[in-house]
């Protein structure tokens, strides 16, 4: 095989699989971006093998510090033919040779092109100095593309049980697993994205990577050790950073738990890492008492998650609870194998949980954590569902008459921002309440100093905070 062959079945590589190499570039800063359209010019005006090499060393080189590097390498391993072993001459040729250490490691993923099956008159033919430069110059074409879509990595811990299904939103089900599994997955965000939207396709669209949320197809499942090992590689050794445990609520499968995440981790703009701790929704409306069930036996789960990572090379891990996530995350706060120390901000969105209830356990909630809050609203019609038919209990997150007030939380009421047909996901879709989180888990701000509050009372004289109007 000549080296323009094999330069040719590189470059078809890297350009066939461009665009998941670009969801792994992100966030790419404009000098990255400035390389990268000098690289695509060289492919222009290159003709030889050499100077496809120089290029595609260039290149390699220039992300070896990205998200893409590991990809990019398995990629021009796998896509490397080895050529034909001439037969040995004697005896001791004949013994196998110490492998040399390659350059690219390779391993299965779905996603990789593989060459290997390239007809043998294929490997060997001269291909055209012509042919080889057009498929240099519709790579540059790829490179230089203005990206229609941005990405986010996102990690996860969940005590799902595995489906069998390899369609990445569908890994996990709803089954409960006998231990937590750990991975990660990449997201594509659309860049006419709004703050505070999840844009997904409606009944009758097909999904696209320019206009909707996708999950990517490299899904790959982690040990703990090396979940924590690439948290902190995200966090680039950065010690005064954070990580944020987000935490679902009811009727969420899988595939939707995934794609809310991306949108807080790119709408936040939390400054560390966030990772979503999934527990065994059905993704049903009418399976509430499954979920219920479900909720009440993932406490431990997260527990035992949030003791592996509250300690390590971030300052604190905060916890953001949604709706039954709520009744998960005071589950998993109260389990014996919750960490005593590690823990900062804890904050509660529409919880789903008996103000009774909660009452009654906050004495032990309130030594864990730097402090605790509170979002509640009046329009929330989810929750007065859940009050008024089903739990026939007052639930923390709903106002009924007054917000629930306790001593040692802070409370905030979202009753004037709150909208939507159930008026249940404002902490995702209000723009206001992401830039208020954002104030808290971002910068660790008592309600008092963040901006949109204002100060009210109950008649007894509790203190609680409001949006206006």
């Amino acid at each position: 095989m000549t080296p323009m062959v094999q330069q040719w079945i590189w470059l078809e590589a890297l350009r066939t699989n461009w665009r998941a190499i670009q969801l792994r570039l992100i966030p790419a800063s404009p000098a990255l971006l400035q390389k990268l359209a000098a690289i695509a010019e060289r492919l222009r005006a290159a003709g030889s093998p050499q100077q496809f090499a120089a290029i595609l060393d260039d290149l390699v080189d220039l992300i070896a510090d990205t998200e893409a590097a590991e990809y990019v390498r398995d990629l021009i391993g796998r896509s490397t033919i080895p050529e034909a072993p001439a037969a040995p001459a004697t005896r001791e040729e004949a013994l196998p040779p110490i492998p040399a250490e390659p350059r690219f490691a390779a391993m299965q993923t779905e996603q990789v092109a593989s060459f290997s099956v390239l007809p043998s008159d294929v490997q060997r033919a001269e291909l055209p100095e012509a042919a080889m430069a057009e498929t240099g110059k519709a790579f540059a074409d790829g490179i230089a593309e203005p990206k229609r879509f941005m990405g986010v990595r996102v990690f996860f811990a969940t005590n799902r049980e595995a489906s069998g299904s390899r369609k990445p939103g569908e890994w996990f089900g709803y089954g409960r697993a006998p231990r937590a599994v750990f991975g990660q997955v990449s997201v594509s965000i659309p860049v006419t994205h709004k703050k505070g939207h999840l844009e997904t396709p409606g009944f009758f669209e097909h999904q696209s990577i320019q206009d909707h949320f996708v999950i990517g197809s490299d899904m790959e499942v982690l040990e703990i050790g090396t979940l924590r090992g690439k948290l902190a590689q995200q966090l680039r050794g950065d010690s005064n950073r954070d990580l944020l445990v987000f935490v679902h609520g009811f009727n969420v499968s899988f595939e939707d738990a995934l794609l809310r995440a991306a949108q807080l981790k790119y709408d936040l703009n939390f400054p560390g890492e966030i990772v979503l701790f999934t527990w065994p929704s059905r993704g049903s409306l009418i399976s509430y008492p499954a979920d219920l069930s479900s909720a009440e036996l993932s406490g431990s789960p997260l527990a035992e998650f949030l003791a592996a990572i509250a300690e390590g090379p971030w300052r604190r891990v905060h916890l953001l609870a949604h709706s039954m996530g709520g009744r998960v995350s005071l589950g998993g706060l109260m389990d014996p194998a919750a960490p005593e120390k590690g823990l900062g901000q804890l904050v509660f969105v529409a919880a789903d949980v008996s103000s009774d209830f909660f009452a009654q356990q906050f004495p032990k909630l309130s030594a864990k954590g730097e402090s605790r809050t509170s979002y509640v609203a009046s329009k929330d019609r989810a929750l007065w569902l859940s009050s008024k038919f089903v739990n026939l209990s007052g639930r923390i997150g709903y106002i009924e008459k007054e917000p629930f007030v306790i001593d040692g939380m802070e409370t905030v009421d979202a009753s004037a921002v709150d909208r939507g047909l159930l008026a249940h996901s404002y902490f995702s879709d209000i723009r206001a309440v992401l830039d208020d989180l954002g104030y808290l888990l971002g910068n660790r701000l008592p309600a008092r100093q963040r901006p949109n509050l204002r100060e009210k009372r109950l008649a007894t004289g509790k203190l609680y905070w409001q949006f206006p109007p």
